[in-house]
């Protein structure tokens, strides 16, 4: 636009030349002196040349602001793919030091559990689904990962590896109904059965079942994992907070405060082997 603008200007002014160079060759060629045609020649070029001296300096200030215009606008560019190269730089540094973190909790994870193989994951989905708590990993069989593995973080047991990929893993929380496994509660050593409960499960709770009612469990415990296929002994699980009595009188059993915060995930770490304890169940 402002090069077609420009043409137009150099065009008016091109036009207001070729009638001053004519009325000035005409004067030059018939007019004398103090004569009429002389005066009538001016009279005729006079506005010509102040309209053409006002244009011009028009021009050239035009000129000069559209070659300013564009230096600034080369200026704008480079200073844009500045930007550009920054932000990558930023976004490549913001990676590394995402991964650099995701590095140094791993090794601080096995550091701290020599006897368990890892690799850390992200997850990546919730299941939003009201009868789950299942959320998806960026991990899958072709990492090593198997159903029935472990899934931790350096607070404790989050859950367990229920459906694999390729590439990716679902994880039932130790809230999920799916999910059940041998606990021991640490102060009183009772062994008992842990899991999901459908009424617990929106609060991150989880169930301890079938207990003896002179069990000795007590508010405050603490409950752990027993070894199991899959699942190391002595993960922590979290801690009781409640004991009811079945409707049948015969058993008990403890609501238990999951020690994972399940709103606060992001990298987790799987088990994908460990050294056992015990035989494996055939």
């Amino acid at each position: 636009m402002k090069n077609v603008f420009r043409n137009k200007i150099f065009m008016v002014a091109a036009i207001l030349v070729v009638v001053l160079v004519a009325a000035t060759a005409a004067f030059a060629v018939f007019g004398r002196e103090g004569s009429s045609l002389q005066q009538a020649a001016e009279t005729v070029v006079s506005p010509f040349q102040k309209l053409f001296s006002g244009l011009w300096g028009r021009l050239t200030h035009f000129s000069d602001a559209m070659t300013k215009y564009d230096e600034l606008q080369e200026e704008n560019e480079r200073l844009r793919a500045e930007i550009r190269d920054m932000q990558e730089l930023i976004r490549d540094a913001e990676a590394y030091r995402a991964e650099n973190e995701q590095l140094r909790a791993l090794l601080d994870m096995r550091e701290g559990n020599e006897e368990m193989e890892l690799i850390s994951a992200n997850l990546i989905a919730w299941n939003d689904a009201s009868w789950s708590s299942v959320f998806t990993v960026n991990r899958g069989s072709g990492d090593g990962v198997a159903v029935g593995d472990a899934v931790i973080v350096d607070a404790g047991l989050v859950g367990v590896v229920t459906a694999v990929t390729r590439s990716t893993a679902e994880v039932s929380t130790l809230a999920d109904t799916a999910v059940s496994m041998p606990m021991r509660v640490f102060q009183c050593g009772l062994t008992a059965v842990g899991g999901g409960d459908f009424r617990l499960m929106s609060a991150g709770k989880l169930r301890l079942s079938d207990l003896p009612p002179e069990s000795g469990i007590r508010i405050g415990d603490t409950v752990m994992t027993e070894e199991s296929r899959g699942v190391p002994g002595g993960i922590l699980v979290g801690v009781v907070s409640e004991i009811e009595t079945e409707g049948h009188g015969m058993a008990a059993y403890a609501v238990v405060d999951a020690a994972v915060p399940l709103d606060r995930l992001g990298q987790v770490f799987i088990v994908t082997d460990y050294v056992r304890t015990k035989l494996p169940e055939d």
